[in-house]
């Protein structure tokens, strides 16, 4: 006899596997990708969400439970990296550590839930600009060589990694024939000039980057002036 129908029994909760640690780079934009999978071997995937709070835990709710895929046609695995929504990236709190939680479901509605699989920390403000201590604007000198010395910047979330300093001849920074990074923050810098030109300087501050393989760069306001060099004649 032919059977008259069959029977799917599923009684296993899907599975989150995190292979995501905490993301220690301080972030000035939405778009990093995350390795947080589901996969749920009987019948399969329907939907998983994140959620972000501002406590470890699930305290603190700050985005509540938002889609990273609802689909009946995913299948039993999702092992695509997914980012945090640009208007989930808008409410997170700056300065503050973001703990996100996932959870998924199966076709049958069974449910699992993890929280705090990795956070993120949010930096959108700039460093303050430095204070130039030398040269002045608007200088002429005619020595081949000028040091330059500013004060400290400072920065009240993600901190002061570098400043960079860079010459060129025009105030638009098209064609940069000097360019230099230093950790020494109120140290002064030599820098051999080209003769007969006018040389701007453009010096700023950098975001720290903790991480060698994601920078995330975030400039002040150039503070831009003038040294006329003079070649020296008797």
């Amino acid at each position: 006899a032919n059977d008259v129908f069959f029977v799917r029994k599923d009684t296993t909760p899907p599975s989150i596997i995190n292979t995501q640690p905490g993301d220690y780079t301080w972030r000035n934009s939405s778009g990093a990708a995350y390795s947080v999978a589901f996969n749920d071997l009987a019948s399969g995937l329907a939907t998983a969400q994140y959620r972000i709070n501002n406590a470890p835990g699930g305290g603190g709710g700050v985005i509540d439970w938002t889609d990273i895929f609802s689909s009946t046609l995913t299948g039993k695995n999702y092992n695509t990296n997914w980012s945090i929504s640009p208007a989930a990236w808008n409410n997170l709190k700056e300065g503050a550590t973001g703990y996100v939680s996932a959870k998924v479901w199966d076709l049958v509605g069974l449910s699992s839930q993890s929280a705090d699989v990795f956070f993120i920390l949010k930096d959108t403000t700039p460093p303050a600009a430095v204070g130039l201590s030398s040269p002045l604007n608007g200088a002429v000198t005619s020595q081949t060589s000028i040091t330059f010395g500013w004060s400290a910047s400072s920065d009240k979330t993600s901190g002061i990694n570098n400043y960079r300093l860079e010459t060129a001849s025009s105030t638009d920074f098209s064609a940069i024939y000097y360019s230099t990074i230093t950790q020494s923050l109120n140290n002064p810098l030599k820098i051999y000039m080209k003769p007969n030109i006018t040389s701007f300087i453009l010096q700023r501050c950098i975001f720290p980057s903790l991480s060698s393989s994601t920078k995330s760069p975030s400039f002040v306001t150039p503070i831009i002036f003038a040294v006329i060099f003079l070649p020296f004649t008797m």
